[in-house]
């Protein structure tokens, strides 16, 4: 009954570059790699004043920061002592947060800041290095190349050299095909080496020019050899939880989320069968009131977003769903795709305490060109007396 299609061979860090930052920080998406134990050296630190006045020049603020070392290609950075920092050990790919989780899910509501904003000093930085560049391009010409090569889902509209000390450097302005044009992510890409570039994305998408990020950049170095300057001056302030949220949340904005009201009252048993039935024929249309509202896609190793059900539809069938000569769908988690290939993600964890899920299935032969793979979540509801199921979200990209 299935056919298992032949996946092309694309790189999953050119997905997270396409699907990076989307959107503000978005709890559904993010699906952290294995942390190790990274090599940030925390001698004669201190927790970060609160007050700490960023504007003085006078006073040494070099105990708020810390050296971090990527232990793959050993360049170091200075980052602020309370930053959140997790490194996936075999890549290389690191990430930097300025908050805690906690103070997102203090500040957040289904996964979106409240108020679609996240709060002033909030940022989340990606490192992305890209192996095996062709030694004699251009960066330029190298990462145009890279992010361009397949262009009908990212395409590059500027590239422009940046003045990042006395390294190679440039600015790289994306957008998806898929969106209006107008509707662009900034990037950083570095050399690091004659075939390493080291590509840095974040949010916001005006992440350059903020001070904390300027000052991180500002103090990379490129080996071991030559010492991290830990900067001077004070970094934003940490971003704490108290009994006054960031932004508080208007009391209609927690009942917002509808997805019971159209839920599937059988058995998670009988809406799994549906689902994977109605993937294999190609009829897509119960999709419309089985999935949830709003509904979230997760995009590996990167940012997610999160839509109301209708958009979330047209997404769905317009760029998303696989026809039925491709696919092939499955609840049997033998044919799930290995602990190390997901880097610790859980399908169930990994969208918030609010979210029930109730179960999964695996699918391949998603995406336009049938090359994406996507894991299901199923959620459990109550609507009045019953349990109600639908179509939370997924987690969607290459999953190797």
């Amino acid at each position: 009954m299935y056919k298992k299609t032949k996946l092309q061979t694309i790189t999953i860090l050119l997905l997270l570059i396409i699907f990076t930052l989307a959107c503000a920080s978005v709890q559904v998406g993010i699906v952290t790699p294995t942390s190790e134990e990274v090599a940030v050296s925390m001698d004669d630190t201190e927790e970060p004043t609160v007050g700490a006045d960023t504007n003085q020049s006078t006073e040494d603020f070099s105990h708020l920061w810390v050296e971090y070392w990527n232990p793959v290609f050993d360049y170091g950075l200075a980052i602020p002592s309370h930053w959140r920092v997790e490194t996936e050990s075999q890549g290389g790919f690191m990430m930097l947060w300025s908050y805690e989780q906690e103070f997102f899910e203090a500040n957040s509501i289904k996964g979106w800041w409240i108020g679609d904003e996240a709060p002033e000093g909030v940022v989340k930085m990606d490192f992305v290095p890209f192996e095996n560049v062709v030694p004699e391009q251009s960066l330029d010409i190298a990462i145009s190349n890279i992010l361009g090569a397949d262009p009908e889902m990212t395409v590059v509209l500027s590239v422009e050299k940046i003045d990042l000390g006395n390294f190679d450097a440039v600015q790289v302005t994306t957008a998806r095909p898929d969106n209006d044009l107008d509707d662009t992510t900034t990037s950083i890409a570095i050399r690091l080496s004659p075939d390493v570039i080291l590509f840095v994305a974040a949010y916001p998408d005006n992440f350059y020019e903020l001070s904390d990020v300027k000052t991180i950049l500002g103090s990379l170095v490129l080996n071991k050899n030559t010492p991290i300057i830990k900067p001077t001056t004070a970094p934003h302030p940490p971003l704490v939880v108290d009994s006054t949220q960031t932004n508080p949340p208007a009391p209609e904005a927690q009942l917002s989320n509808s997805a019971c009201d159209s839920g599937y009252l059988g058995s998670v048993e009988e809406i799994v069968e549906v689902i994977q039935y109605n993937l294999e024929i190609g009829n897509y249309y119960p999709f419309s009131y089985l999935i949830g509202d709003p509904f979230a896609i997760g995009y590996f190793r990167s940012e997610g977003v999160s839509m109301p059900r209708d958009q979330a539809y047209q997404q769905l069938t317009d760029y998303f769903l696989p026809s039925p000569e491709e696919v092939f769908v499955t609840a049997d988690k033998a044919e799930y795709p290995s602990d190390d290939k997901l880097y610790g993600a859980s399908i169930e964890n990994m969208w918030g305490p609010d979210v029930d899920i109730a179960a999964s299935l695996y699918s391949t032969g998603w995406g336009e060109d049938g090359t994406q793979e996507a894991i299901i979540a199923i959620a459990r509801c109550q609507d009045g007396d019953q349990e109600a199921y639908y179509w939370y979200g997924m987690l969607y990209g290459r999953f190797e």
